[in-house]
């Protein structure tokens, strides 16, 4: 499966790799955005965070059409987790901040960038000194384009990090359908 044209496949994941600072003004007001615009194609994630906590989705435009999506929600801590979304802060400080974490995860995701988060079926393991990065992939959405997974990263065999998502390829008319959804929330005129 190709998303891409040739050479650009890596594309999703350029914006991780290639540090870009988050937009002055995101869309929705109190989130985290970053844009990307490679050519036609426009990667754009728009993210919140809490205590250790964050949920936001991914978009890909080719044009002014989405072409793909994927949601997540995860959980970082840098002194290692018990349990998803249950962040114990009685537990040390292992050493490392969530900068160190999410650059692990950058080389992580642009090492394995043509397989992680498609959804392809089995796991990808990626290691480095005392860090390792796992990803299952799910094509579990029977006759349509969706996938799921998680990935974990541990540091010293401890967890810090965690996601869950979900996503796929959206079909050409979809942007005509979301014109007329958009029709629905309008506020009736008075006759």
């Amino acid at each position: 499966m190709v998303l891409f044209p040739e050479g650009e496949e890596k594309l999703i994941f350029l914006l991780i790799s290639n540090n870009i600072q988050p937009v002055s003004t995101p869309l929705i007001k109190g989130t985290t955005q970053y844009d990307f615009q490679n050519g036609e194609y426009l990667y754009r994630d728009i993210f919140v965070t809490g205590e250790g906590n964050f949920a936001g989705q991914e978009v890909i435009c080719r044009g002014n059409s989405p072409i793909w999506t994927m949601v997540y929600c995860g959980a970082v801590d840098q002194g290692g987790m018990s349990d998803f979304l249950h962040i114990s802060g009685a537990k040390e400080n292992i050493g490392i901040s969530k900068d160190d974490i999410f650059n692990f995860l950058r080389k992580a995701l642009y090492k394995n960038s043509e397989e992680v988060r498609f959804g392809f079926p089995g796991r990808r393991i990626y290691q480095e000194e005392k860090w390792s990065y796992s990803e299952i992939g799910k094509k579990d959405f029977r006759d349509s384009p969706g996938f799921s997974g998680d990935e974990h990263i541990t540091y010293k065999k401890r967890l810090v990090y965690r996601l869950f998502y979900q996503g796929g390829f959206l079909p050409a008319g979809w942007k005509n359908s979301q014109i007329i959804l958009e029709g629905l929330f309008k506020p009736k005129q008075e006759v």
